[in-house]
């Protein structure tokens, strides 16, 4: 059951939004701050969002011993990495393309899945979806035309979200049932990006003095993009369910690429929409196929959340 859509649309609309626009902040974070710092910086705000929340809410954190391998390998790959590949990427690609491969995750979660947990193996209409997708990615990407794009960002961008699918796939089978709330296990696995990418954020020179705007764009990109997404995420989950919530995968792009052409100026190729409509098409599939035959299993925050943020 969805419930009311006067509860969950303004928080639906408002996580769309943010995670969106992350992709313009990161390019305006970058006039001044190297892409480490910008990971790092994001993380350490985003963080310290959920600290506070954590503290108001009086929760104390108990994190299993036998766990704490997985959470540091779910924060390195959900976090430090594909922060810092994301941010490397934008030095060299628009952030509307950055936007439009983001909404692979799921593909390669799917793909993941398939590997890591056995007894959600995809079926037949899973794996048309995730073909069609990697179809989608060589349009995006313009394979037929070397020149079309960067290779070095886009091949970042990829791999980025073959983090992000990766540590969703990681978590589904490590990390469900631990017993951290939907709050304390997010702020764990950002505890663990500020740790591992302090040594070479603090080293880093800065691009440029540090300007109102780029620092604007950081605490928005942290406060907004990675603290209070997540609350958002798990409130529209609450009200609307899995289904509706998974949908904003969809919306995503959209915000990016408006964003990028008209606030940034950047060119959109044709071939970009279309790939980014076949990308959303075998998103469709993956999530329908696995909609159909699912055994449903709780899933856990970071993987639910990562399947869709940027």
């Amino acid at each position: 059951m969805t419930g009311s859509p006067r509860g969950w649309l303004g928080p639906y609309l408002v996580l769309a939004l943010l995670w969106g626009c992350s992709f313009l902040f990161i390019a305006i974070a970058l006039r001044s701050f190297a892409p480490t710092q910008v990971a790092f910086g994001r993380i350490v705000i985003g963080f310290a969002l959920l600290v506070v929340i954590l503290v108001a809410r009086r929760e104390r954190a108990s994190i299993p011993r036998a766990r704490l391998g997985d959470l540091v390998i779910v924060g390195a790959v959900m976090t430090a990495g594909p922060f810092v590949l994301f941010a490397l990427a934008e030095q060299r690609v628009s952030s509307v393309l950055a936007g439009l491969v983001n909404a692979t995750t799921p593909l390669f979660t799917a793909m993941f899945v398939a590997i890591l947990v056995p007894h959600e193996r995809p079926d037949r209409v899973q794996l048309v979806g995730i073909a069609a997708g990697f179809a989608g990615i060589a349009v995006l990407l313009g394979v037929w035309n070397p020149g079309a794009i960067d290779l070095l960002g886009g091949l970042m961008l990829v791999g980025a979200t073959l983090c992000y699918g990766f540590g969703n796939a990681w978590s589904r089978r490590r990390l469900t049932g631990v017993g951290l709330s939907p709050v304390t296990l997010p702020a764990v696995q950002l505890a663990v990006g500020t740790v591992l990418l302090a040594p070479f954020a603090l080293t880093s020179p800065l691009v440029a003095p540090v300007a109102a705007g780029p620092a604007l764009a950081l605490a928005a990109l942290g406060l907004g993009g990675t603290g209070l997404a997540f609350l958002l995420y798990w409130r529209v989950m609450e009200l609307a369910g899995a289904t509706v919530t998974a949908s904003v995968t969809y919306v995503i792009p959209l915000v990016s690429t408006t964003l990028g052409v008209l606030v940034l100026h950047e060119d959109l190729h044709w071939y970009e929409p279309v790939g980014g409509v076949v990308v959303l098409a075998g998103v469709a599939l993956t999530q329908w196929g696995a909609a159909r035959r699912r055994p449903r299993l709780a899933r856990p925050v970071t993987a639910a959340a990562a399947d869709v943020a940027g």
